[in-house]
Formats: C-alpha cells, sequence, structure tokens
C-alpha cells in the first residue's frame, strides 16, 4: 500500500524531481505536478474552466437554433470580424456560409471538452468528498485485484484513514474560511508534511 502521505516518491515525469506533497497526478496540460500546494487552485480551475465552456455551448447552441427558426424573416443577422449586416433572405446561406462552418467548428471543438472536463470535475469532487487522490485511488484498486488473485479476499467496508468527514476534508483542501473557498488562492496551500486521520479524531466525533 501506498506510505503516509508526507512520504512521496519522486515524479517520474519530471525525471527525479520531487513530487508534490500529497501528490495527486501529473497534469500534461498544465505541465505540472498536481499535489497540495496547489490542488486548490487546480480544482478551481476546474471550475471556471468548465463554466466557461458550458457558456461557450449555451450561446453557440441558442443562437444557432435562433437562426435556423427565424431563416424565412427578413431581417438583417450582424456576423463576422466586422459583424458587417447580412441582409437574411433567399440564398441567405451563401452570405454566412464561412459564419456558418466557424460556428459549427466552434461547437464541434468545445463540446466534446465541456464532456471530458466536467467528468473529470465530478471525479475530483468524489475525491475531495472522500479526501483521497488520484493515486491513492489506483494504488487502492491494484492492491484489491492483487489481493483478490491471491486468495485473500476484498475488505468491503475499508475506511480510508484520512477522510475526516466531508466539511473537514473541504477545509484541508480549500481552508478553514469558506468565504474564500471561491477565490483563486494567491500564494501555494503552506504545510504539507502531516496530516490528520480519522483515528487521531476525538472519540465523540468531534472534528
Amino acid at each position: 500500500m501506498r506510505p503516509p502521505l508526507a512520504c512521496r516518491s519522486h515524479c517520474r515525469s519530471h525525471h527525479g524531481f520531487p513530487a508534490s506533497p500529497t501528490q495527486d497526478h501529473h497534469c500534461p496540460w498544465t505541465n505540472n505536478c498536481i499535489g497540495h500546494g496547489n490542488y486548490r487552485a487546480f480544482f478551481l480551475f476546474l471550475i471556471y474552466v468548465n463554466a466557461a465552456l458550458i457558456h461557450v455551448v449555451g450561446l453557440l447552441a441558442a443562437h444557432t437554433l435562433h437562426i435556423l427558426q427565424t431563416i424565412h424573416l427578413q431581417r438583417v443577422l450582424r456576423t463576422g470580424l466586422q459583424a458587417k449586416p447580412v441582409l437574411l433572405a433567399a440564398g441567405w446561406i451563401g452570405s454566412i456560409w464561412l459564419w456558418a462552418v466557424l460556428q459549427a467548428l466552434a461547437f464541434a471543438i468545445a463540446l466534446p471538452l465541456t464532456i471530458g472536463l466536467l467528468l473529470l470535475f465530478v471525479w475530483h469532487v468524489h475525491l475531495v468528498a472522500v479526501n483521497k487522490t488520484t493515486i491513492e485511488y489506483q494504488e487502492g484498486v491494484t492492491a484489491s485485484i492483487d489481493a483478490a488473485a491471491s486468495g485473500l479476499g476484498v475488505v468491503e467496508l475499508h475506511q480510508h484513514p484520512y477522510d475526516l468527514g466531508l466539511y473537514s476534508n473541504m477545509m484541508h483542501i480549500f481552508g478553514s474560511n469558506p468565504g474564500q473557498w471561491a477565490a483563486p488562492p494567491c500564494r501555494p496551500t503552506a504545510g504539507g508534511t502531516a496530516y490528520p486521520t480519522k483515528w487521531d479524531m476525538p472519540a465523540n466525533g468531534e472534528h
């Protein structure tokens, strides 16, 4: 199994440079290891990117639907880089074909990106809820497979030792002030050398 959170191996993607404490994964899109110091920024990055993509897809879909529903009307459409007016009349497709191709291309790129990043965001919401990293999840799956293959069986009620409850898990990642959770951090998260477990919590369950 994985050693304690404070004892991380080197990141192979960084060719031997020390990995981030509580390393979650190596992100090729940000060209960086995501870990304790920058996980909050990464999680907020997923929120902002998903919000922007949903906005883009919504605008493109709504605009296209509006055009298709009103093509029979005699009205002026402003399109293109200089927003030149185009009269929607007979042969209107020939007048705005370039706009239609560009909008279709933008939608074809934005839609799969939105779906993929939404799935990634939902996955990390789950990881935050149980205070687990991607690497810990993967190693847990591997350990379960190895245990089953060796005839040891799988512990059905396995408890992740760092899962302190939803609110405590969120405070651990985003800080103790909920009013600042949605704000981008100005500096890396401090600490990353010691982590409480559920066995360190008081017996009455208070965090």
